[in-house]
């Protein structure tokens, strides 16, 4: 875990800050994105998202509209597994996107690849629906991944997204 002499730095100091703050079994409350001062791109899922408001019952947007109302954030994705996502920006509002394919071999690695693609892209401008369609993609990919053994690859990325904008 960063320490937070580490993320102060990295929140000074980053021009373009995209941070996923992860939660599991080991970090359960002790990782949550609220740690982070601030932050352009916020990618996190919901179970992460509600740990980060405090709040087990309300639906995803009042959710999305509570954590960016207390947090100094301009666009916030959140991954749903076969849902898809949902995405916010500060001032376009909400953009959502469907997951992209039907079938689930292993979750385990597809928010990072989601992360793994969006953020770089959200960095050098990507709008967000499209932003979103590239998280999606890759976390499509990634889900068919058993085990996390390998990273979604370029030449996979393209080919899908190739595929899927044929049909």
């Amino acid at each position: 875990m960063l320490t937070p002499k580490i993320i102060n730095l990295l929140c000074e100091k980053a021009k373009t800050l995209c941070v996923n703050a992860q939660t599991n079994s080991a970090n359960l409350g002790f990782n949550l994105i609220t740690k982070y001062p601030r932050a352009d791109l916020v990618v996190i899922d919901l179970k992460e998202l509600r740990l980060a408001v405090h709040d087990k019952h309300s639906n995803i947007k009042t959710l999305v509209t509570k954590l960016a109302e207390n947090f100094n954030c301009e666009t916030i994705m959140v991954t749903r597994g076969q849902e898809g996502s949902l995405c916010y920006a500060r001032e376009k509002g909400f953009f959502e996107c469907p997951a992209l394919t039907p079938h689930t071999v292993d979750k385990v690695g597809a928010g990072d690849a989601f992360f793994s693609y969006a953020a770089p892209c959200y960095g050098v401008g990507v709008e967000e629906g499209v932003l979103s369609f590239i998280g999606n993609a890759a976390g499509a990919i990634a889900v068919h991944i058993v085990g996390n053994r390998e990273p979604v690859k370029y030449a996979d990325f393209v080919k899908f997204v190739t595929r899927l904008l044929k049909n």
